[in-house]
């Protein structure tokens, strides 16, 4: 078994850890899932935004203002590769009424390090859906991508996030005319969210 098969099941095996719903894939299996920049202008902003930061960590120590200039247009070029590649990624996307099969609010704890010594723990809550609708006369299940959140501060606020967005087991998806498998929930992401796009 080589490296790249080894880390694929590393990140299915990762996403699916004690979840009760099951991701989905909506890539080729046995293949990695990378963020690349496809567009010349994504190209660009990322190799940019890496020798700008770069060089202007090394310039900050005799040219402090040019230096952290240049570093902190360097990290604003890495943000804008992020947003062109979403936009090229998720452009094509079409909102389709799906119907909401399954919700799944997970407790997540993780230690951080605390202003005093020591470490607090911080407590967020994810969400995953199974959701289903028709394409080209088929049924298609997936478990679509939740745009724009990363995690809840509460179970509840988590609860309202899908109580605003599925009305009577119904929602909206945004889905890749190219591959029905490839989902958002509610909003197209604004972000790059996963690779292999």
């Amino acid at each position: 078994m080589g490296l790249k098969t080894e880390l694929v099941e590393l990140q299915q095996r990762n996403r699916d850890n004690d979840w009760r719903i099951k991701e989905i894939p909506w890539t080729e299996s046995k293949r990695l899932e990378v963020i690349a920049p496809r567009t010349p202008l994504s190209k660009f902003l990322l190799i940019y935004g890496l020798l700008g930061f770069l060089i202007g960590l090394v310039l900050a120590t005799q040219f402090p203002i040019w230096g952290l200039g240049l570093a902190i247009s360097g990290l604003c070029s890495l943000f804008l590769t992020n947003v062109a590649m979403a936009r090229k990624s998720y452009g094509k996307f079409e909102a389709v009424e799906a119907n909401c099969i399954d919700q799944e609010i997970r407790h997540f704890s993780f230690s951080r390090r605390a202003e005093t010594y020591g470490f607090d723990e911080v407590d967020t809550w994810a969400i995953r859906l199974l959701c289903e609708y028709e394409a080209q006369g088929k049924r298609v299940q997936v478990t679509p991508i939740i745009p724009n959140t990363i995690a809840f501060n509460t179970e509840g606020a988590a609860q309202s996030y899908l109580n605003t967005r599925i009305k009577s087991g119904k929602c909206r998806l945004w889905v890749d005319p190219n591959n029905a498998l490839h989902s958002s929930f509610h909003d197209k992401p604004k972000f790059q969210m996963r690779g292999n796009t």
